[in-house]
């Protein structure tokens, strides 16, 4: 991700660690899956001092933030697959509010071990064909992919002058949930009664 920033920062002029002329930054980071630390589950000798700062979804958008000395917001939200659009919405309100100049958006999910492969499978999530089909009635699943992404988003302000790629636009971003629909799947029993097993009104305490 460190690489991808430096990247989308250099194609927008701004890519000069501690830059002033950048303004308020805030880094706004999608991020889910734990496949990295998840791989040192079998090996705990494995776990060096680095292990939690370089396992811990909050530190991706904290080290952006700290090697390029941005002061403003810098955090990571997990809304599964839809986090990197949450980062960008929630970039997109602080631009418009003024509560920063620039944002850094970005999204990451990498696919480093099986057992989420395996949870998803069992689940019948994903596509036996190995093919999405969105919005289609021939869908049958999923197909899991990974990829790293960093935009630079700036308040009405012109391009810098070293910029090499600009795409002046208006942004807009907008969220909701859909409610109760079949997705996070529940049993029939479970949704007909979903704190089962999760709460004991008789006992007041949390039933095993």
């Amino acid at each position: 991700m460190m690489h991808c920033a430096l990247e989308a920062l250099d194609q927008a002029g701004l890519a000069r660690p501690g830059i002033d002329e950048i303004g308020r930054t805030g880094v706004y980071i999608g991020a889910s899956a734990m496949d990295h630390a998840q791989r040192f589950a079998g090996d705990i000798e494995l776990i060096d001092a680095s292990f939690m700062t370089g396992n811990t979804l909050s530190v991706i958008a904290n080290q952006i933030s700290y090697f390029f000395d941005f002061r403003g917001p810098s955090y990571v939200v997990d809304t599964a697959c839809a986090s990197s659009m949450t980062a960008l919405q929630h970039a997109v309100g602080a631009l418009s509010r003024g509560e920063v100049d620039t944002a850094v958006v970005g999204g990451v999910s990498v696919l480093l071990q099986p057992w989420n492969y395996a949870g998803f499978s069992a689940a019948s999530m994903l596509s036996p064909r190995g093919l999405c089909h969105s919005f289609d009635a021939s869908a049958d699943g999923y197909v899991r992919g990974e990829g790293a992404v960093v935009l630079v988003s700036r308040r009405t302000v012109p391009a810098h002058p070293s910029a090499t790629r600009s795409r002046p636009q208006r942004c807009r971003a907008r969220w909701a949930h859909s409610a109760r629909r079949p997705g996070c799947r529940l049993s029939r029993s479970a949704r007909a009664n979903p704190t089962s097993g999760i709460w004991s009104p008789r006992q007041g305490l949390p039933a095993c």
